[in-house]
């Protein structure tokens, strides 16, 4: 009775604790008392047991609004982290857009200065006595040159990221304006210039005469023009490689470096228009390996990655040079096949696949098997579009794998009636490595004799 009492009181202190909590959560702003309320309680939390006193109903209430409390902090504490995240890149982008300003900012300076120093250098080589400049109009010049370098960079790289013109046109427009930069920045230069009264000038000869001053200027006039040309071809043909590596890497499978599902597909769209046209023969080899999956559980990823790199490289020397071999994904591979005779000719080729992957592949001190189930469909007997094909040729592949025949065409009359005569030489094979066929020998007996 005592040991009861005293539990009864702890639960009370426990209790009031709970109210005080409870209570001082409710007073901060933002937070009302309903989620003390048992209807807007969550489900898992209304576990209250029937006939319970009130005391307990309420202590179970209110254990219920401290979990609701914990997850309304747990959310809070979410929210936050997002919150930093995003300032945070926020704060990227504006130091990456503060930094590519100052990039834009030196280099039209740097272009202003070379504008500069290559008319007042030409001004000086000419050697004019009297020759001075008003600095009012000297700085104008180069602010002139430079707020024009700047709206030839900007314009260029406004007009790449709209991708609205091509490069041709883009460069027109940005070498305009930095043509006009460089012309208001010569007149307002040549605006620039006084000359003075000199009492006493002292002549020189000519270090060059005037043909041969032409010549001068037009060889390095053609040395900048060939410069110019040169490195403007070796952007064009660096930012072609990259396009070029770009699309290899979009197209090609990484592990195989064969030409993926993508690629594949375009290729069978486009063999499919051109023997819509001109009546060309289309077919499709779908392969799966046989127990890749076991291999690659007990073995290891790295020995699954040696199965299919060997299944690509012998599937490439089997085939022809116009046909294209892919891989879709997985252990799953897929061929097309152009200008071929009959089916005849396709069986044949999976009879020289089936026989390259019957060597197994060495791992270390493992010799890992490698075999195929090929399903094979053609255009346009088992369809006309890539989806009606790749469909007939899985099937074709299922129903090879499940009858261990090796290979198997779309259509089962075909597939059976090439299959018989093969079928029927590995039987007599079989038979003749088992000592099976026995020779016996009936004698023919005339009765009348």
């Amino acid at each position: 009775m005592q040991r009861l009492q005293i539990d009864e009181g702890r639960q009370e202190a426990e209790i009031e604790e709970d109210r005080l909590l409870v209570a001082e959560r409710h007073e901060q702003p933002g937070h009302e008392a309903r989620h003390a309320r048992p209807g807007l309680l969550p489900r898992r939390c209304r576990r209250l047991r029937p006939g319970a006193p009130d005391v307990y109903r309420e202590h179970q209430q209110i254990q219920a609004a401290r979990v609701l409390q914990q997850e309304c902090r747990t959310t809070e504490g979410f929210g936050d982290q997002n919150k930093t995240e995003d300032r945070q890149q926020d704060e990227d982008n504006i130091a990456r857009n503060h930094a590519r300003g100052w990039r834009l900012q030196i280099s039209a300076l740097t272009l202003a200065i070379g504008i500069g120093t290559m008319h007042y250098a030409g001004m000086e080589a000419m050697e004019m006595p009297g020759l001075r400049y008003d600095f009012s109009l000297f700085a104008i010049s180069i602010l002139v040159a430079y707020l024009l370098s700047l709206a030839a960079l900007t314009v260029r790289g406004r007009l790449r990221t709209m991708q609205s013109f091509s490069e041709n046109i883009v460069n027109f427009i940005a070498g305009s304006v930095i043509g006009l930069s460089i012309a208001g920045m010569h007149y307002t230069a040549m605006s620039a210039s006084e000359f003075y009264v000199v009492e006493t000038v002292h002549t020189h000869g000519a270090a060059l005469s005037d043909g041969s001053l032409a010549t001068t200027v037009a060889i390095f006039a053609g040395i900048i023009l060939g410069l110019s040309s040169l490195a403007t071809w070796i952007d064009r043909q660096v930012g072609f490689q990259r396009l070029m590596h770009l699309q290899q890497m979009a197209h090609t499978d990484p592990l195989t470096a064969l030409p993926n599902r993508a690629l594949f597909e375009q290729q069978v769209d486009v063999a499919l228009r051109h023997s819509e046209r001109h009546g060309d023969r289309v077919a499709i080899l779908y392969f799966d390996l046989n127990k890749f999956k076991p291999i690659n559980d007990n073995y290891g990823h790295a020995a699954g990655d040696l199965l299919l790199r060997e299944f690509a490289v012998r599937l490439q020397k089997v085939l022809r040079k116009e046909d294209l071999p892919a891989r879709l994904g997985g252990d799953e591979f897929a061929a097309l096949l152009r200008n071929f005779g009959n089916p005849e000719d396709l069986a044949q080729t999976a009879s020289r696949i089936l026989d390259a992957m019957s060597v197994p592949v060495k791992s270390g001190r493992l010799q890992l098997p490698l075999s195929v189930s090929i399903g094979i469909s053609m255009c346009p007997d088992d369809g006309t579009s890539q989806q009606e094909l790749l469909h007939a040729a899985d099937e074709a592949m299922y129903r090879a794998k499940a009858n261990e025949l090796g290979y198997s065409f779309s259509s089962e009359s075909l597939s059976d009636g090439l299959h018989a005569p093969a079928s029927a030489a590995e039987n007599l094979q079989t038979a003749l490595d088992r000592a099976e066929i026995t020779l016996l020998y009936q004698p023919c007996i005339e009765l009348e004799s």
